[in-house]
């Protein structure tokens, strides 16, 4: 089970989608953007989860945002599983910041590293 930040960071780079995105890690930087709906993140249902509809116990992903010395960003998604252990992870093009669900929680591993920055990006969305 992921209990840190320092805990989520390893993991996706141990679990890192492309060696591009290992690379950025090591080179680069990361932030946490914290926790967002795993519905609106673009998941992909499992075929028991669609059969029952059901999403999971679990309804968040982490996103972490990661940067290369060459400017380059990849926005990973960290999907966990029914216990809260990190299970797949996977690349999205956008931040969906309409799903950003990390003011819900009080522990900075799932409100992130930047929650003021993540909380105006939403508001921002929501207005327009």
């Amino acid at each position: 089970m992921i209990h840190s930040r320092d805990q989520l960071l390893d993991w996706v780079e141990a679990h890192a989608p492309r060696p591009c995105v290992r690379r950025a890690m090591n080179q680069g930087g990361a932030v946490n953007l914290g926790v967002f709906d795993k519905r609106k993140v673009g998941y992909v249902c499992t075929a028991s989860e669609m059969i029952y509809g059901l999403i999971g116990p679990l309804h968040y992903v982490w996103i972490v945002e990661i940067h290369s010395p060459h400017n380059k960003i990849y926005n990973v998604v960290v999907l966990p599983d029914g216990m809260g252990h990190p299970s797949k992870v996977y690349e999205i093009s956008e931040i969906p910041w309409r799903a950003w669900v990390g003011d819900g929680y009080k522990d900075k591993l799932c409100l992130g590293d930047c929650p003021e920055d993540c909380k105006a990006a939403k508001l921002e969305l929501t207005r327009s």
